[in-house]
């Protein structure tokens, strides 16, 4: 039986294709962090006691973070993969609703694939918003990612010695069982606890 040679179609191989078709290269990762708002509205009073800066949400990201300024694995081809004055532009901490046009601005000026966005209790609608307006404006090419305190404190092991998927338990706030509930809409595509 005869073989016939196999043409790759650069589209769907694995590897890059030739850097001479390159024109416009884009990391393969194109990430965002974000901390969802806790706010209606209104802005961050200067006499605050709060950072203006994303802590918990570097603290969150570090690991990707070094991985990319080590240039090490996949986050060597990212968006992250800069100096770390550079990489500040790719987080964002929101106040209130009032931040989305400063939300939208920054999906739209960088096209991640991928979003991570961290909440509390109180930033729950927040991060609904944002998710929703994320998909809204790229749709499936934006890959969600949901974290934080929230999710940690309404997902659970029901016996912590007992480290099996159906020893999980979500609490009626838990993101997963709302959309499974449909009480809010499936825009959440991965929820790490």
């Amino acid at each position: 039986m005869e073989q016939r040679p196999v043409k790759e179609d650069l589209q769907f191989s694995r590897r890059p294709p030739p850097s001479s078709t390159v024109l416009d290269p884009q990391p393969r990762i194109r990430a965002l962090a974000v901390s969802a708002p806790d706010w209606i509205s209104g802005t961050k009073s200067e006499h605050a006691l709060n950072s203006t800066d994303p802590a918990s949400l570097f603290n969150a990201c570090r690991y990707a973070a070094n991985l990319a300024q080590k240039k090490t694995g996949s986050w060597a081809d990212s968006n992250w993969a800069v100096s770390r004055k550079e990489i500040r532009k790719y987080f964002l901490l929101m106040y209130s609703l009032d931040d989305m046009d400063r939300f939208e601005t920054l999906i739209l000026s960088t096209r991640p694939n991928l979003l991570l966005l961290g909440t509390m209790t109180l930033c729950m609608p927040g991060a609904i918003e944002c998710a929703k307006l994320a998909k809204r404006l790229l749709g499936d090419d934006i890959l969600i990612i949901l974290g934080g305190r929230h999710i940690t404190e309404t997902i659970y092991l029901e016996n912590e010695r007992t480290r099996v998927p159906s020893a999980v338990r979500h609490h009626s706030a838990s993101p997963g069982r709302l959309m499974r509930e449909g009480r809010i809409p499936p825009i959440f595509d991965i929820i790490i606890v």
